[in-house]
């Protein structure tokens, strides 16, 4: 009677131990999933998730013998792309105009899109972060650029460049 009592015990153990082991190979399922973005005008946009976001970050190199060099980071965001710049090693209280551009940086091509100024601080860095009406796959496919050009030029040289590599998935 007593083994039969401790059995009857024992096995709601068990099953509870078992129903609350964590399983670490678990996987998220975002189909169908929607993520209801606030965008700069005050509206709201719906997009589907998904399980991962097209995006790279790429060198900004010198050019010219600017000394100026940083990165640039691209982010899909719907059909819409977010670039985001650091530039450093220019002078402080530099302006510096930038630009998507098709080509390469040996052959810059014609503008494709206008990017927000960078305004360099003392410390002879400065950021930029714009959202473009281009969907990032058409930025993304080995055909386009990132130039930063002189201060105070209308667009002037470019100073800083980094190539944008065709994107895979």
């Amino acid at each position: 009677m007593t083994r039969t009592i401790s059995k009857i015990l024992i096995l709601p153990l068990v099953l509870l131990t078992t129903a609350c082991s964590r399983d670490d190979d678990r996987t998220v399922d975002t189909v169908g999933m929607t993520d209801t973005t606030m965008m700069g005008t005050g509206t709201t946009q719906d997009r589907a998730m998904t399980p991962q976001t097209m995006g790279s970050t790429i060198a900004m190199q010198a050019v010219g013998g600017s000394g100026i060099t940083g990165e640039s980071t691209l982010t899909e965001s719907g059909q819409r792309t977010q670039i985001m710049v650091r530039l450093m090693g220019s002078r402080p209280d530099a302006t510096h105009q930038g630009h998507i551009h098709q080509g390469t940086c040996a052959n810059l091509g014609s503008i494709v899109v206008p990017l927000d100024p960078i305004n360099v601080d003392a410390q002879m860095m400065g950021t930029s972060t714009t959202t473009v009406d281009v969907p990032i796959h058409t930025v993304a496919n080995g055909q386009h650029l990132i130039a930063y050009h002189v201060a105070g030029g209308s667009p002037g040289a470019p100073v800083a460049c980094g190539e944008v590599p065709a994107h895979t998935m």
